[in-house]
């Protein structure tokens, strides 16, 4: 599929009407395969991380993860009852 830009400029000359028309058409069809590819990207991440959040809460020992300052950033539930 191709996808396009179209754009029209008009040109008026002093005290009177448009004179002119410029069409610019653009091919814009690499710019939204890459938009469409980033977009599945973007849903495939989405889906993961609710899985792994998922499985992360339904473990029942003790978990957390620890970010590089030594600071734990995420606890799961059995880790917060105690």
């Amino acid at each position: 599929m191709l996808w396009f830009k179209l754009r029209n400029l008009l040109f008026f000359f002093a005290g009177q009407d448009a004179r002119c028309c410029l069409l610019i058409l653009q091919n814009i069809s690499m710019q939204k395969e890459h938009e469409e590819g980033l977009s599945k990207v973007l849903q495939e991440t989405q889906v993961r991380n609710s899985q792994l959040e998922a499985i992360f809460e339904s473990i029942n020992d003790n978990i957390a993860a620890y970010g590089v300052d030594e600071r734990p950033f995420r606890i799961n539930s059995a880790s917060m009852q105690l």
